[in-house]
Parts: C-alpha cells; sequence; structure tokens
C-alpha cells in the first residue's frame, strides 16, 4: 500500500484519520484483515468492539453456509460427472476461498478475544 493510495482508502472508511505505519505491532483485539498489499488492522477509537464481533459472526456463518453449499455440489458425484470442467474447477476454487476467508474471519474474530 502506497502513501497515495491513504485518501481513497481514508474516503472509503469514512476515517477522521488514517496513518501508515509498515512497523506497527497492534495490541491483542485489534481486528486485522488480510489483503493482497498485506495484513490491515483497523483502529476504531470510540468504537463498539461488541458490534464489530457481531458482524464478524455474521459474515463467518455467511461464508459457512456458502462453503456448504459448495461442498455439497463436490461431493456429489452427479454433478462431477455432469457439469462442465471449467464449472466444478470454479467450484473447487471457491471452496477454497471461502475456506481461507473463513480461516482469515475466525482469527479476527479469535484476536479481538
Amino acid at each position: 500500500m502506497e502513501g497515495a493510495d491513504l485518501p481513497t482508502i481514508a474516503r472509503l472508511l469514512n476515517a477522521e484519520e488514517l496513518d501508515l505505519d509498515p512497523k506497527y505491532q497492534p495490541a491483542p483485539g485489534v481486528p486485522v484483515a488480510m489483503t493482497p498489499l498485506g495484513e490491515l488492522y483497523l483502529l476504531i477509537t470510540g468504537g463498539d468492539k461488541q458490534a464489530e464481533r457481531d458482524r464478524l459472526e455474521k459474515e463467518i456463518a455467511k461464508l459457512e453456509n456458502e462453503l456448504q453449499v459448495v461442498e455439497a455440489k463436490l461431493a456429489n458425484k452427479s454433478f462431477i460427472d455432469r457439469a462442465p470442467p471449467n464449472v466444478v474447477e470454479e467450484h473447487r476454487r471457491r471452496k477454497a476461498d471461502f475456506s481461507e476467508q473463513l480461516a482469515q474471519l475466525r482469527k479476527a474474530r479469535d484476536v479481538m478475544g
């Protein structure tokens, strides 16, 4: 992430202040998001940790449901035999993506305590 990206990120977050510190070491309970550019820590001053935890729980439940649907399709021999190979491969990618996202969200939830 470069300094030129900060105004855009601040605007998207509706943040009053945004600091970029590549050497930052978060305290326990600080929410983290994994991005293609690395870890992004959100320090929410005056924020509601319980509301953030509830949001994470809802997102985890949603991804768990989506993962179950994909896993059920991939476990169905008829689906595997009849679906075009590119569709089956897309479902395998989705399964891997959902699993990775779930791991990240669970980690963020666990870090919050």
